[in-house]
């Protein structure tokens, strides 16, 4: 959870177009939020990045996700401040 909002909900409230900042889907899985928007100076400027696979299988999978997040990452030229990874 971040900022107390749990991730389906979230994408529910994207889905409705409800979220209380300003969005955009980036692939069909990603979306990316502004945090500018509604945040203090403290805490803009990063993004944290979070990929997830069902299985320990799935290791490579991880990997290719977490290596998509980070690129997307490097072209909205933002610092990044938190990664998180489940496998």
């Amino acid at each position: 959870m971040a900022n107390g909002v749990h991730p389906h909900t979230a994408y529910h409230w994207f889905r409705e177009g409800t979220l209380p900042v300003p969005a955009q889907r980036v692939s069909p899985r990603t979306i990316l939020v502004s945090i500018e928007a509604n945040s203090s100076p403290s805490v803009t400027g990063g993004l944290g990045l979070y990929a997830r696979v069902f299985s320990h299988d799935q290791k490579a999978d991880l990997e290719r996700q977490l290596a998509r997040l980070v690129a997307a990452k490097n072209r909205a030229k933002k610092a990044l401040e938190a990664a998180a990874a489940d496998d």
